[in-house]
């Protein structure tokens, strides 16, 4: 019977010191856990945290990117029309001064025939011819081109002798209607205009005229 009380109270002593121990343990646990799973729990939420900043970051760079280039063809777009209009005001402007040009020296051209100058005459017809095309006023250059060539049927060889700068002016005309840009265009009138200043330079004397 003592040894039965005996092993029972060993038994009971065992279950409770293997009790407090498991109270202790999980007393430790729930302690560790109330430590350790908020660390976690705030861990995972920073990483989380980092990994949407980082997207959000890439987003905001990518934007940005997409903003600034938008901006830049945007800012050369306008560059190119401002530039394409100030260039086509200029010629604007340029077409306009040449036909102001050419028809001073028309202006000059009459003047000078008016006052027997005809050798000033014939160049300022001529000058005038390429300010008049420069500035796409046609219609005034084919009647430039008429006056030299009225007065190219008047000339003889004295009046080449008499102004040196007569025949330079000439053959810069020809020179002029014979370039590319206007060759089709006045083709046949080259080859009038060269004839008519052979058989003027051919010419010895003539009647006196006023034009």
């Amino acid at each position: 019977m003592s040894d039965t009380l005996q092993i029972l109270q060993a038994v009971n002593g065992f279950y409770d010191s293997a009790w407090s121990r498991l109270v202790t343990v999980v007393g430790i646990l729930i302690g560790v856990g109330a430590v350790v799973v908020p660390l976690f729990v705030a861990w995972m939420q920073n990483r989380a945290f980092r990994k949407e900043r980082m997207v959000l970051e890439e987003e905001a760079k990518k934007q940005i990117a997409e903003i600034k280039q938008s901006f830049i063809d945007t800012t050369e777009r306008l560059k190119k029309q401002i530039e394409e209009k100030i260039k086509a005001e200029t010629e604007r402007l340029d077409e306009s001064s040449e036909g102001v040009f050419g028809a001073l020296h028309m202006l000059q051209a009459q003047i000078a025939q008016s006052q027997r100058k005809f050798g000033e005459s014939a160049i300022d017809y001529a000058r005038s011819v390429g300010h008049l095309l420069a500035g796409k006023d046609y219609a005034n250059a084919a009647i430039a081109i008429d006056g030299v060539k009225d007065w190219l049927r008047y000339f003889t060889i004295e009046d080449f002798s008499k102004d040196p700068d007569l025949e330079k002016v000439v053959a810069n005309l020809v020179s002029l209607l014979s370039d590319s840009r206007h060759e089709r265009r006045f083709v046949t009138t080259v080859e009038e205009i060269v004839k008519l200043w052979k058989e003027a330079k051919g010419r010895i004397g003539r009647t006196p005229s006023g034009s």
